[in-house]
């Protein structure tokens, strides 16, 4: 994360799939700081506005076809 500090990159999302939570942290100041860690609800992508996905969708292929077939519409 320290390197992606150092280049500027704006979020970043930590995937843990045997606990199926995802970490989100956002850019602020130079410095990471965790905007959320949940295993429920949806993530909004603050890179791509556009994106935004239940969590759930991440780790359940039926569901993740589902949230693209969403955003896609």
């Amino acid at each position: 994360m320290r390197d992606y500090e150092q280049h500027g990159v704006s979020e970043d999302w930590i995937i843990d799939p045997e606990e199926e939570k995802v970490a989100q942290y956002v850019l602020a100041n130079g410095k990471f700081s965790r905007l959320l860690k949940a295993a429920e609800g949806i993530i909004d992508c603050r890179a791509v506005k556009v994106f935004s996905i239940p969590i759930q969708a991440i780790f359940d292929k039926k569901l993740n076809r589902g949230a693209l077939r969403t955003m896609l519409d």
